[in-house]
């Protein structure tokens, strides 16, 4: 009797699978990096096919290559230890890819009174919740990260009296990827320096809560996932608010007493604002915008989601 072949199938089902996990945002943003470097476990399927002669000891074989693999790619995100407490491997796989707590804080006192005029906070991470907030402090910015699987990597660069700060992860597949559920916590505390702040997340979420802190410049960008904006009347940028979720929701609250135009593309998504509803794409200027002491241009982008301005 002759098996037909289950390399075929087993590649497509495999590949659905990762795709609607990364889909869901249970899967790191650089999963597919990792399976490509796996593209020669394809030569050994159809080689153990061919040798034994599409029997069923080499779909068995198979089978278990996919499941060993499968768990290498998500042993950062099971508890295989407890699924498996008879399996030695696993356990050691899974200390292996045991999460961390990072934290960086770097203070005025670093840097000479007259030499620093200005600052540029630059995060750029695959998957993370990325929370953002300002307090009375003596530090110039304080770094928390938790549950990451390596420790992010900060650089920091003073040219023109402007400090530049730059929180990204290695660029490295499998194991040292950070967990679906990692958190990066940061903590504004020189509220007298202006402060250009640039945010790039591939799937998780941005919150960001100033009241003090003068803002030059915002620009927030998630692939999947939602961002919260609150801007107290003290932190307004001068250059305009950009925000983009391709898919996801996009929420900005602001004092009634600032005056907003907002530059929109929705896509399929919806737009909110104070008593009116949007689509497609256009300009919206609110009421006060030509009386308020203070203005704001917003540009705002969500491929397929929902755009959400309202009052505090």
């Amino acid at each position: 009797m002759k098996h037909s072949s289950i390399t075929g199938p087993l590649i497509i089902l495999s590949l659905g699978i990762f795709l609607l996990l990364r889909n869901f945002g249970l899967l790191p943003a650089h999963i597919f990096s990792t399976l490509i470097k796996l593209w020669p476990l394809l030569l050994i399927f159809a080689g153990l096919e061919h040798l034994l002669q599409n029997s069923w000891l080499s779909k068995v074989i198979i089978g278990l290559i996919a499941i060993i693999s499968a768990c290498f790619l998500l042993a950062p995100t099971l508890p295989l230890p407890k699924i498996f407490p008879s399996l030695p491997i696993l356990s050691r796989l899974q200390s292996a890819t045991r999460t961390q707590d990072f934290s960086f804080t770097l203070k005025s006192s670093d840097f000479p009174s007259t030499s620093l005029t200005h600052l540029r906070l630059e995060l750029d991470l695959p998957v993370a919740t990325i929370n953002i907030k300002d307090t009375t402090a003596l530090h110039l910015v304080n770094f928390l990260a938790q549950n990451f699987l390596q420790q992010p990597q900060v650089d920091k660069k003073l040219d023109n009296s402007t400090l530049s700060i730059r929180m990204s992860t290695p660029d490295q597949a499998g194991p040292n990827l950070p967990q679906v559920d990692a958190s990066t916590q940061v903590t504004l505390g020189c509220q007298e320096l202006p402060t250009q702040i640039d945010l790039s997340l591939g799937v998780g979420s941005i919150q960001i809560h100033l009241d003090q802190t003068p803002l030059t410049g915002l620009s927030a960008k998630v692939g999947t996932g939602s961002i919260h904006l609150q801007l107290g009347s003290q932190t307004l940028p001068r250059q305009p608010i950009t925000l983009d979720t391709g898919v996801g929701s996009i929420h900005l609250s602001l004092s009634s007493s600032i005056g907003y135009q907002l530059h929109y593309d929705s896509g399929l998504g919806s737009i909110q604002v104070p008593g009116t509803s949007l689509s497609g794409s256009g300009t919206y200027t609110s009421t006060n915008f030509t009386t308020a002491d203070q203005t704001i241009i917003i540009h705002a982008h969500t491929g397929l989601g929902s755009i959400n301005i309202s009052r505090n």
